[in-house]
């Protein structure tokens, strides 16, 4: 395991958010909730804790993970917002039942440009 995290921590000196977006796939492949936040962790700690692509994986993976109170809060602390992002948010509590919150944030997504 020590392999697998020198290489973790090397990725995470390259100048784009690649690394992280891999990060997040394996993440994704395991389902694993536990090695969500700890990337998530890390982001927060990085240069690209605002960036728009990185935060609408975030949601997509921690809502694959059964992990809605994280999707949300990724969502709602989100200073940007796209299609994709509310695409992700809705989708997640769609799947998961939420019809109540899908309709709230569906009346309250902005009129496309």
């Amino acid at each position: 395991m020590a392999t697998r995290h020198g290489l973790v921590r090397d990725l995470l000196y390259l100048p784009d958010s690649s690394p992280f977006a891999k990060l997040l796939d394996s993440c994704l492949r395991s389902r694993s909730a536990r090695e969500t936040r700890r990337v998530h962790a890390r982001i927060l700690n990085s240069q690209f804790s605002k960036e728009i692509f990185i935060q609408n994986r975030l949601i997509d993976v921690y809502g694959k993970c059964d992990c809605l109170d994280n999707a949300h809060k990724v969502f709602d602390r989100m200073p940007q917002r796209n299609t994709f992002t509310w695409n992700s948010i809705i989708t997640v509590l769609t799947k998961s039942g939420f019809l109540d919150e899908v309709a709230r944030l569906f009346g309250s997504m902005p009129d496309p440009d």
